[in-house]
């Protein structure tokens, strides 16, 4: 499942409308919605990622590391892949002195688990229960994320650590074994939920971006190819259309079909792709357009 880039987007009603009468390109501009950074800092947008969890020898412990790791896994594939299973999860048990925030050993993991990011949760640790006087339980708990994206110019393991309490509302009078046993229970809903708030944070952050297409509305084809990219977010479709128009010895058209084309590359992540179709748009006719996708294209490559 690819990673989702773009969201959902806006062209104007009257385009549909249309009259069929001009021979000449017409620019037409529509807005769509492309992820960015996440709150984290970290940009996300088409790497691999692997999340890893080390679960210790106590039941609890174990416990609350393999329902985090779930929960911000599940958060983290519903912002990246419409909720579809696509993100793996491994687990391997902690050891004293494991490293799980050293640099070498997360590069291990990236060659591992074959990806280019990846998350480790470790040194989870759970302390003793305690009651107050409102009947709230409490129950205080320690954790680590280690993350090492091996595409980050920065070649660095940045460190989260988490430490809180997990409250639960209980009936006055239970014997403490009766807490243990309440708390165990509700406990994976609890550390599940925390797995996906820790998700939140790395979670892309969408911005709003406006693109250019260009349009012959005298060609019925042509027009279906746009309708079918923009509205169905049907690029490699309506490509096959234009790729046939990029050639057909009018320059100024061939140059509108292969920056059409430039754009549909751009938006399903193929920035070099995108790049050899706008430069044999530029080859046939200069389109204005071109520079604004040129210098769009050449950030996303270093992102």
């Amino acid at each position: 499942m690819k990673r989702i880039i773009f969201s959902f987007f806006v062209l104007p009603a009257f385009l549909l409308f249309l009259p069929l009468s001009s021979c000449s390109p017409v620019a037409y501009k529509f807005v769509m919605e492309r992820s960015g950074q996440s709150s984290s800092g970290l940009d996300l947008s088409g790497k691999s990622i692997a999340v890893v969890y080390a679960y210790p020898e106590h039941s609890r412990d174990s416990l609350l590391a393999a329902e985090v790791g779930q929960g911000f896994v599940a958060g983290m594939e519903e912002a990246y892949f419409l909720g579809t299973d696509a993100m793996p999860l491994f687990n391997i048990s902690a050891s004293q002195g494991g490293g799980y925030s050293e640099k070498d050993t997360l590069v291990k993991l990236v060659m591992d688990t074959g990806s280019d990011v990846v998350f480790v949760f470790h040194s989870f640790g759970t302390g003793d229960l305690s009651v107050s006087t409102a009947n709230v339980v409490e129950l205080p708990f320690d954790a680590r994320l280690s993350v090492y994206d091996s595409m980050s110019p920065e070649d660095t393991v940045r460190q989260y650590d988490y430490g809180d309490s997990f409250l639960w509302s209980v009936q006055g009078g239970l014997e403490k074994d009766d807490l243990d046993t309440a708390v165990f229970k509700d406990l994976p809903n609890a550390a599940f939920r925390l797995g996906g708030e820790i998700a939140s944070v790395f979670t892309p952050q969408w911005n709003e971006e406006i693109y250019t297409i260009i349009l012959y509305d005298s060609d019925s084809e042509w027009m279906d190819a746009a309708e079918m990219a923009v509205f169905d977010m049907k690029w490699a479709e309506a490509m096959k259309i234009w790729m046939d128009k990029a050639d057909t010895g009018n320059l100024q058209k061939g140059s509108a079909a292969a920056y059409n084309c430039a754009l549909g590359c751009y938006i399903l992540g193929q920035y070099g792709l995108a790049e050899k179709w706008l430069d044999y748009s530029d080859s046939l006719y200069r389109i204005t357009s071109s520079t604004t996708l040129r210098n769009r294209i050449s950030e996303a490559k270093v992102r």
